[in-house]
């Protein structure tokens, strides 16, 4: 043992304490033990061996707080203690640790102020304590680590303004502060001290790269036009905050944008036709701001964008041909707003939408031009074009969106029958057509949707008999009414019923009772949103038993509004195959991908290889997974790859990572591996502690 350098136990089923398990290991330069079930206290032991570099003990079950002693070792260079259940605060003593380069201590319940002597800390590139209790002001003194490269200070209680201090970092490529109680205007100087010129290479290890997360604070004022020195950032997030004012124009600079969310603030003004300049933007939220004007025909030349979030503004005016050009455009929201005109056929272009929402604005003319080329929309699953002056008939070719799940066009002025053809969308589950003038029979294919949940068709004016099957005996009274010739099973007019309550069965007495109950509902409902409201404010105090909770899962995945773009309406079936072995997963979509892997942006990869990129991915269920997105010159037809795939799924070995899963969908095809907490063994050989 006296002899042992290093000593790499990961991921295994160890349990108990260290107390003096390593005491003798003299020699010893490198300890990993991640992903055990060890606990007990970190023994202070560890500081005195005197050769001992790195630390990693992630993802255990240590408590209580890290020992003083730890902060005297006079040759650590890296220490990593995540996921565990550590408390207490970080000593001053840490000043000590002169050659501490790497320290990571996220998803633990360590609380306090953070030291000013973190200043004193002239070696330190990493510094990520994501998910603690930390609380107070971030120290001025964090500006004199002139090697910090990153730094992770989200999902804390940190208060006071972001000093402008952090401006003096030349290396800084990582500044995650979100999820805090920031407050006051964004530094002019936050990016004062960096590069004027930053080209990332399109090969480069880019994990944790150009992250720049302000999100989900209390800032204020307006974003400041020097924001076009941050121009290392790959991903900008300043959503849920009280930003106001215009959106400044030199965010066009930013080249290296992948992401950029400013949604949830109070911005003002039109949208910059800059924005268009940004060649490599694959995501842009605005929503739920005070942005007005029209929307920008340039965004049309952004051809990288997958999605595109615009919702709850005050935006007018025709929508623009040109974003029929967004060719690889999955999700597009332009909801609540006030746009006016006819939708162009050019819309019909966007052959990857897999969510289209336009509800509660002014767009009128017929949608048969929207649905056009609906054979290349196959992957379609959400539309949402309520609550508009949409008048003409329902085209038939509406069937061809095979992996329809919600449709909601309820709240037009839309004329004919309804097309027999929507019976033949089987993954449906969500049919809102009330509110139209709608006429002729039920067709009732609609009733033999299987997956079908949601039906409403009031308020037109259908006739006939309604059928008796499926969905449709199931279905209230109410998703049928107000059509004045539409009757039930007994053919007693749903309309009159509906008009004429009192000649229903109903006693005064059960009317009585009806009222009496609805009274309680009301007050019950009302109790329910106290208590949500409750539940929401203990969430963003952090509590300890839903962390840990979610700790124990992996990662803690964000919450409230953080998921990107349209999570309230991602809740769709299967469109494309996704087979998983021995332990299944979640019924993925190509939409759950995108969002998983943040729609494949760079700040996620972890691996670059000559099939393909590895993206490190969140499940909606918080399962950890990579994502390896092969490169289109692997040709292979469809019926090929699944055959290989299934072989694969069943391959099993220790040194092999598990395949969990794949998914292919036209040219693209995506692997489901398992996600290997270290990362992978290029990533050792690369970056050893030490190494140059």
């Amino acid at each position: 043992a006296p002899m042992l350098s290093e000593i790499s136990l990961n991921k295994n089923s160890f349990s108990g304490s260290i107390s003096e398990t390593f005491i003798n290991c003299s020699s010893l330069t490198d300890l990993e033990l991640p992903g055990n079930v060890l606990s007990g206290v970190i023994p202070g032991y560890l500081a005195e061996l005197s050769q001992l570099v790195a630390l990693n003990l992630d993802s255990n079950n240590f408590s209580g707080s890290i020992p003083d002693k730890i902060w005297s070792s006079p040759s650590l260079m890296e220490i990593s203690v995540k996921s565990n259940y550590l408390v207490g605060g970080l000593s001053p003593l840490i000043s000590n640790l002169k050659y501490l380069e790497r320290l990571y201590l996220d998803e633990n319940f360590l609380d306090g102020p953070l030291p000013s002597e973190l200043g004193d800390l002239g070696s330190l590139a990493v510094l990520t304590a994501n998910n603690n209790q930390f609380k107070g002001v971030i120290p001025k003194e964090i500006g004199k680590c002139l090697q910090l490269a990153t730094l992770d200070l989200g999902h804390n209680k940190l208060y006071g303004q972001i000093p402008p201090e952090i401006g003096k970092l030349p290396d800084l490529v990582c500044l995650v502060l979100s999820h805090n109680w920031l407050s006051g205007p964004i530094p002019k100087e936050i990016c004062a001290s960096a590069p004027k010129v930053y080209d990332i290479p399109e090969s480069s290890f880019l994990q944790h790269y150009g992250l720049f997360d302000l999100s989900w604070n209390m800032l204020n004022g307006s974003i400041p036009e020097e924001i076009l020195n941050c121009n290392m950032a790959v991903e900008l997030s300043l959503q849920g905050n009280r930003l106001s004012g215009p959106i400044p124009a030199t965010i066009a600079h930013l080249s290296n944008l992948t992401t950029l969310d400013l949604s949830n603030n109070g911005l003002l003004g039109s949208i910059p036709t800059s924005l268009s300049e940004l060649i490599h933007l694959q995501g842009l939220n605005l929503g739920n701001n005070n942005l007005t004007g029209g929307i920008p025909s340039e965004l049309g030349r952004i051809t990288s964008l997958v999605k595109l979030n615009l919702t709850h503004n005050q935006l007018s005016g025709e929508l623009p041909n040109a974003l029929g050009n967004l060719t690889g455009l999955t999700h597009l929201d332009l909801s609540h707003n006030t746009l006016t005109g006819q939708i162009h056929s050019s819309m019909a272009n966007m052959i990857s939408i897999v969510g289209l929402y336009l509800r509660d604005n002014r767009l009128s003319g017929n949608i048969s031009g929207l649905l056009s080329n609906t054979k290349a929309w196959h992957q379609v699953q959400s539309l949402d074009i309520s609550n508009n002056l949409f008048d003409g008939i329902i085209p038939p070719t509406i069937g061809n969106l095979s992996s329809l799940s919600t449709l909601d066009l309820h709240g037009n002025s839309l004329l004919g029958s309804i097309p027999v053809e929507i019976g033949s969308l089987s993954q449906l589950i969500y049919l809102d057509l009330s509110h139209n003038h709608l006429s002729g029979v039920m067709p009732s294919e609609i009733c033999n949707l299987e997956e079908l949940s949601v039906l409403n068709l009031s308020s037109n004016e259908l006739v006939g008999e309604i059928p008796k099957s499926g969905i449709c005996i199931n279905s209230s009274v109410s998703s049928f009414a107000y059509n004045e010739g539409l009757c039930n099973d007994d053919c007693d007019r749903v309309y009159d019923t509906m008009k004429n309550p009192s000649s229903s069965l109903l006693s005064p007495g059960a009317l009585l009772g009806i009222t009496i109950a609805s009274t309680c509902g009301c007050l019950s409902l009302i109790l329910v949103v106290v208590m949500r409201w409750k539940m929401i404010i203990a969430n963003y105090d952090h509590g300890e038993v839903g962390m840990k909770k979610a700790k124990l899962k992996g990662e803690l995945l964000p919450t409230d509004s953080d998921e990107f773009f349209f999570s309230d309406k991602l809740k769709e079936p299967l469109s494309i195959n996704v087979a998983m072995f021995e332990r299944p997963l979640l019924r993925l979509t190509l939409a759950d991908l995108l969002e998983a892997t943040n729609n494949f942006n760079k700040a996620n990869i972890i691996g670059v290889g000559g099939f393909g990129t590895v993206y490190k991915a969140s499940l909606p269920d918080g399962k950890m997974v990579a994502v390896k997105k092969l490169g289109h010159s692997r040709m292979q037809g469809h019926r090929e790859f699944l055959a290989e795939m299934e072989t694969l799924g069943k391959v099993k070995h220790r040194n092999l990572v598990s395949l969990l899963g794949y998914c292919s969908y036209g040219e693209e095809k995506l692997l489901v591996y398992e996600y290997m907490i270290n990362g992978s063994l290029d990533l050792l050989l690369r970056n050893q502690t030490g190494a140059s």
